[in-house]
């Protein structure tokens, strides 16, 4: 499979070039980013195939990135993208060797597919199966029980045990995820073959990505207990090791022990289920996997959908301490139900979604927060995922409020800050201006002029949004409404309301009511 980078600032052209990709399975975006930095620290350390450019980058232009490439490596193909047919920048960039030189109108699926031909990318060769995994095994431990009897005549299948040890790369320097966890189980299974004494039998093996397999037969052993004392020696001895092994955490599942060879190997044959299994656990965990089932709990819609309309508000008037509290409340409704990975993650990827989609309106084109759900492991935990989650919103929300500011004074930001703490008071730009110890005329006139819009309209336009929140997410009667959204008096309430949306707050909740 043929790796592609793809380095552009525009976050629309990365995702024009993604779908387009998407038609050709044997290519794989192993990076997509908006920072040269980023693509440059991830080719000191792994290769790629292909590089899509983008010639005009704020941070760093096109021919500087050119000319750092040439320092780290000269057999990557690099394509060039520019918004403009520009001679200066195609003339020099072909001294580096670049392939073609595409211009980001004219952007299709013929085009690449044609640039890609011109560098024999098409391979009709079949991938070469890993050198570390036979398909014999990897058949053994997905069921095909003949092979232990033709390969393995003398195993014993008496008090059996399964053992998954799955090894999670928590650093965010390390790139290709799976590589390293097979190096890192690799590892393990020769510290536990250099452990195994002859009264043990053992068969093992590592798979693509980076799980480690193990079937134990302890016929010889007579107590329960020394099987039992033998595994946790063998846990402690992998841990150990995980913390010497650069930002490793370590999960283990087991099975029951057993006689029977299908029940043991039921605990291989699902990468989704033990993925579900390991989803609420902790590291340094021994979990205990059963033949059962896992929870398939589907969340409800409705429910999820008031906190994601909170979450909306929330960002588009710059609130991270609500932001924070309502995507928690979400995170504590997947572990309260025990939500299955996958819906969990579809959840996730809502709440990025919502946080993204506020951003782009407020700031009317398009931004992306720092999430990246694709990162997340297949067999990272939910705590795991929730920390990176949380950083990750944090760090976007400042910039998010960063860049809204950037074009107004110290005054003004102040103001509306000040406007998003107490909308819900009875409050003027009088009351604001004393607040913020500024002159009433002087900011009444920079408001306008830097916001974009009077302090009453910007007031009641967050007034009504909170209404429009509160119709949509509580059982409040339109009166309380009124109340709680900072206006005076019903009548005021309804007229705004009705100017603003188009319809009278008591038809906004029957619309509501109907949809649900």
């Amino acid at each position: 499979m043929k790796k592609i980078a793809l380095l552009d600032d525009e976050l629309i052209s990365r995702n024009k070039i993604s779908t387009i990709l998407q038609n050709f399975p044997q290519f794989e975006i192993v990076l997509s980013t908006a920072n040269p930095y980023e693509l440059l620290n991830y080719l000191e350390i792994y290769s790629v195939d292909l590089i899509f450019l983008d010639m005009n980058m704020p941070i760093m232009n096109g021919l500087a990135f050119l000319e750092q490439l040439e320092l780290i490596d000269r057999t990557t193909k690099v394509i060039v993208m520019s918004g403009y047919a520009d001679f200066n920048y195609a003339s020099g960039s072909m001294k580096y060797g670049v392939v073609d030189y595409l211009l980001k109108h004219e952007l299709s699926e013929e085009v690449i597919s044609e640039a890609l031909k011109k560098i024999n990318f098409f391979t009709d060769e079949p991938m070469a199966a890993p050198a570390y995994e036979t398909p014999s095994l990897r058949d053994f431990f997905h069921g095909n029980t003949s092979f232990l009897m033709q390969q393995y005549p003398h195993f014993v299948t008496e008090k059996m045990v399964g053992l998954v040890m799955i090894p999670i790369s928590i650093s965010k320097n390390v790139w290709d995820k799976e590589k390293y966890k097979r190096k890192v189980s690799a590892v393990l299974e020769q510290l536990i073959l250099d452990t195994k004494n002859e009264t043990i039998e053992m068969l093992s093996f590592v798979t693509d990505d980076g799980k480690l397999f193990m079937l134990y037969s302890f016929a010889k052993i007579k107590s329960y207990k020394a099987i039992n004392d033998y595994l946790e020696t063998i846990k402690n001895k992998c841990y150990h090791a995980a913390k010497r092994l650069l930002d490793v955490e370590l999960f283990l599942l087991r099975s029951p022990v057993s006689n029977q060879l299908s029940e043991v190997l039921e605990l291989f044959k699902s990468d989704e289920r033990i993925s579900d299994l390991l989803f609420f656990s902790r590291p340094n965990e021994l979990l205990h996997f059963s033949s059962q089932e896992c929870s398939k709990n589907v969340f409800q819609q409705h429910e999820i959908a008031l906190y994601l309309k909170k979450i909306y508000f929330y960002t588009k008037y710059i609130e991270p301490e609500n932001i924070e509290y309502y995507s928690k409340k979400l995170f504590e409704y997947i572990r309260e139900k025990r939500v299955a990975r996958s819906l969990a993650l579809e959840l996730i990827a809502q709440i990025d979604f919502q946080i993204s989609l506020a951003m782009s309106n407020s700031f009317r084109q398009p931004m992306e927060t720092m999430i990246q759900i694709n990162y997340y492991q297949q067999f990272d935990t939910l705590l795991r995922i929730e920390e990176d989650f949380f950083e990750a919103i944090s760090l976007s929300v400042k910039n998010f409020q960063k860049e809204v500011f950037k074009p107004v004074d110290e005054p003004v930001k102040k103001c509306i800050l000040y406007l998003h703490q107490h909308f819900k008071e009875p409050i003027s730009l009088q009351t604001c201006a004393e607040a913020i110890d500024l002159n009433y005329s002087y900011l009444s006139r920079v408001v306008k002029q830097q916001w974009g819009q009077s302090f009453s309209k910007y007031l009641s336009e967050l007034r009504i949004d909170y209404a429009k929140l509160l119709l949509s997410t509580s059982s409040c009667s339109v009166n309380e409404v009124t109340r709680q959204s900072g206006f005076a008096n019903y009548n005021y309430f309804f007229r705004v309301f009705k100017e603003r949306v188009g319809i009278s707050p008591y038809q906004f909740n029957r619309n509501i009511m109907d949809y649900e």
